[in-house]
């Protein structure tokens, strides 16, 4: 059998630069062929850029075409839809949830000086009575109340009610609070009687 000759990938998807002059494409109208070179003309650019982040972001969008030839998805090879099946709108509501948390934390001296385990029980309560005492009377609100925690308890019950994440248990509230305290714990803070 005689050798097949080499598959250019990069020549299925790699073409000149639009000009200027050039009309806008319609989108709506454009295959995959067409995307993937628009998107490579874009990370050329931008790579291209003098400015040090918008150099990465070129370099990381080559890259994930370069994966995508490859036949890994190209959400994956962005690293915006993990292997483990965390697609990007999951992601950034929980990272609403857990910034949510970090504001209630930081609202009460009591919370915000007690290590993360003991915050986040004090924390769960507080969330648990709001679910039950005042969200009921709150949640045809437009916007938040003024005052936190309640404007976080509130915002975290808005997000439930639409399908986001929960803030379930003081345990992983208290992973949340451990990842983003580090190493060093907060001291705990004694009950005084």
């Amino acid at each position: 059998m005689a050798d097949l000759p080499a598959l250019d990938l990069e020549g299925l998807w790699r073409g000149p630069w639009p000009e200027a002059s050039d009309p806008a494409p319609d989108l709506r109208r454009l295959g995959a062929r067409e995307r993937a070179h628009l998107l490579a003309c874009v990370a050329e650019w931008t790579y291209a850029c003098p400015v040090p982040a918008i150099q990465i972001g070129g370099e990381l969008l080559l890259r994930a075409l370069a994966e995508a030839l490859e036949g890994e998805p190209i959400g994956r090879a962005l690293g915006i839809e993990p292997p483990a099946g965390l697609t990007l709108r999951r992601a950034a509501l929980l990272r609403e949830r857990d910034e949510l948390l970090h504001r209630a934390r930081a609202a009460r001296p009591e919370w915000r000086t007690a290590s993360a385990r003991r915050a986040a029980t004090l924390i769960h309560a507080a969330l648990d009575r709001y679910r039950a005492n005042v969200w009921p009377r709150e949640r045809g609100r437009e916007a938040a109340p003024a005052a936190e925690p309640a404007a976080s308890f509130w915002r975290i019950c808005r997000l439930e009610a639409g399908g986001g994440p929960k803030a379930v248990g003081s345990e992983r509230i208290a992973q949340i609070f451990e990842l983003a305290d580090g190493p060093t714990a907060r001291p705990e803070q004694l009950d005084l009687l």
